[in-house]
């Protein structure tokens, strides 16, 4: 897990590939001594993200487009003032 994450996998294609939590992955890669990428979205990115999620464009979407996880779009969508729409599963009852 180690080299392929060294050689550029992602942390969630090593968590899809062994059918493991990402933060499990980030675990294992901690007790190993492997420092691990952040990849945070540049000011570009961000105002890209910012103009295609209200068109439709889902967090996954993004996070593919930018090489990071949904998490992280959705936190910079947040803090550039984007309201996001309820996850899956997540809407009030009526």
């Amino acid at each position: 897990m180690a080299k392929a994450y060294q050689a550029g996998a992602l942390i969630r294609e090593l968590a899809q590939r062994y059918n493991i939590n990402r933060t499990t992955v980030m675990a294992h890669l901690d007790r190993q001594g492997v420092p691990t990428r952040y990849r945070r979205l540049s000011e570009a990115q961000i105002a890209e993200a910012a103009q295609l999620y209200p068109q439709g464009w889902s967090l996954r979407k993004l996070s593919q487009r930018y090489g990071t996880s949904d998490n992280t779009v959705r936190s910079a969508l947040l803090a550039a003032g984007v309201q996001t729409r309820p996850r899956l599963g997540n809407e009030p009852n009526s």
